[in-house]
């Protein structure tokens, strides 16, 4: 198990840059070289002692002590963003509030779909893996100042703010 000691043996972290140094030649990366790579899924990834780590899970390490008993949420939705104010620790849930629309998106708004039988603006949100309807809209606007407060009352500082101007 990799600890916070092996860690600051092997590397340096910049916290303001998220970034993490080789202290020690590694193969053909020499001392001083920025670790890792970026991982297909957008993560970095650092290679320590042959097993492949997150850099935003090394980073919690590497400040805190420990890795972090659930998720690491990037604040900015920028998954290889690793510097440590951007970092906190989240549920399952908590960090799925923070992440972008979903490319199939037509309202432009979390959480809200054109009703087409009323032609009306629906909003719902996920709650503890259920489904809460929180009424019929009509504009998109409305029905995201909706989701928003649902929101806002449920997952705090978790919610990604910024969509509707309620």
């Amino acid at each position: 198990m990799l600890t916070q000691n092996r860690l600051h043996e092997l590397f340096v972290y910049d916290q303001k840059s998220g970034l993490f140094y080789r202290k020690v030649n590694c193969g053909n990366v020499s001392a001083g070289e920025s670790a890792g790579w970026l991982h297909h899924s957008g993560y970095h990834c650092i290679k320590i002692d042959y097993i492949i780590y997150f850099a935003h899970r090394l980073a919690w390490l590497y400040m805190y002590g420990k890795f972090p008993d659930n998720l690491i949420d990037h604040k900015n939705g920028v998954k290889n963003c690793n510097a440590i104010l951007n970092l906190r620790e989240a549920t399952s849930s908590q960090n799925q509030q923070n992440r972008k629309l979903n490319k199939n998106n037509r309202s432009g708004f979390r959480g809200v779909f054109l009703d087409k039988n009323s032609g009306k603006w629906r909003a719902k949100i996920k709650l503890k893996n259920r489904q809460i309807y929180l009424g019929l809209f009509d504009t998109p606007i409305a029905a995201s100042c909706a989701w928003e407060k649902m929101a806002k009352l449920h997952f705090g500082d978790f919610f990604h703010q910024g969509f509707t101007p309620c």
